[in-house]
């Protein structure tokens, strides 16, 4: 055998960090979705990784109304205890030496006081990742739903910019972020150019430090162009708007008028 190689000893789990016998030495390994309890059965029970682990503990702690406070979060071990000082409940997680499983060492205290509806503990991420599914389910979903959502699931009172915050967040994880659009726009241009022939398309860029910077840009397809010459009135009206969000702007946009007497894009701008 390998002496390079830690071993597991079966004397080495079966003492807490109170140097009291463990009731749960090799308790059951969590399974993922299932409500895990803060109990003295929970002592020994045991966790894929310290992430799996800190999720649960969290998520744990947002139902039942506790904030949490870090004391010691390392490579090996993850304690953490009420907020409230004058609490003595406080949990005690540590790997194994393999360094990846986790397991729950100790559970001192109790905890006896009123649930907390503004949670601290639940982050604006930790909203987000809780309300994945329902995002998904509805792309357009408004910060009241998901108050309302996360009072139902978690008794959570979420306070309304903590929320917009978890919503700009799942914007970003499913549709991407503005950075990311931007860098994207000389391709996009170039694979219109590529793929659209007759179209005028532009981006006009700086570069004052070496680094490009977005100026403005300019779109017109050649379809929307025709479609112009061909159906619609000899009127253009140009309209624009304010951009919202990390980057400002205008956004322009030339329209005609069709039979119909409906509006027809015939081309668009970003500028300063």
């Amino acid at each position: 055998m390998d002496a390079n190689v830690p071993q597991l000893s079966l004397d080495a789990f079966h003492i807490d960090d109170d140097g009291r016998e463990s009731r749960n030495p090799f308790g059951r390994m969590y399974r993922t979705g299932e409500m895990w309890a803060r109990s003295r059965d929970a002592v020994g029970d045991m966790f894929v990784d310290k992430k799996q682990w800190s999720e649960v503990i969290k998520e744990s702690a947002v139902q039942e109304g506790i904030a949490l406070k870090k004391v010691k979060n390392d490579r090996f071990r993850h304690i953490v205890m009420c907020k409230d000082d004058s609490c003595s409940w406080r949990i005690h997680a540590s790997r194994f030496p393999n360094e990846v499983t986790c397991r729950v060492k100790s559970l001192k205290g109790e905890h006896h006081y009123a649930r907390l509806q503004f949670n601290p503990t639940a982050s604006y991420s930790w909203m987000a990742q809780q309300l994945l599914a329902d995002y998904k389910a509805d792309p357009s979903i408004k910060p009241p739903r998901m108050q309302q959502i996360l009072m139902e699931k978690y008794g959570l009172q979420a306070k309304t910019h903590t929320v917009r915050r978890a919503l700009n967040l799942l914007k970003v994880w499913f549709e991407g972020s503005h950075e990311e659009s931007y860098a994207l726009l000389l391709d996009y241009i170039e694979e219109i150019n590529l793929r659209n022939s007759g179209s005028i398309c532009s981006c006009i860029t700086q570069s004052p430090n070496g680094e490009v910077l977005f100026k403005r840009t300019f779109i017109s397809f050649k379809a929307t162009v025709e479609g112009f010459l061909k159906g619609c009135r000899p009127l253009i009206r140009v309209d624009g708007c304010f951009l919202k969000g990390p980057y400002k702007g205008v956004l322009l946009v030339a329209l005609g008028l069709d039979d119909n007497n409906g509006y027809f894009p015939i081309a668009y701008a970003v500028v300063q």
